[in-house]
């Protein structure tokens, strides 16, 4: 009792939609009118608070 092909083509086809995916962004909180450096230095997988 094997499920329909066209059953599970739409099953296969949700889990790969609903997979997680790695996040790429950035946030800067800036004020107006103070200065801001913004190195290029920061490394790959790490978080830089300041």
């Amino acid at each position: 009792m094997w499920p329909r092909p066209s059953a599970l083509l739409l099953l296969v086809a949700f889990a790969l939609l609903s997979a997680p995916r790695p996040a790429r962004a950035l946030r800067f909180d800036l004020e107006s009118g103070h200065t801001k450096c913004i190195s290029d230095e920061i490394k790959v997988n790490s978080m830089a608070v300041g």
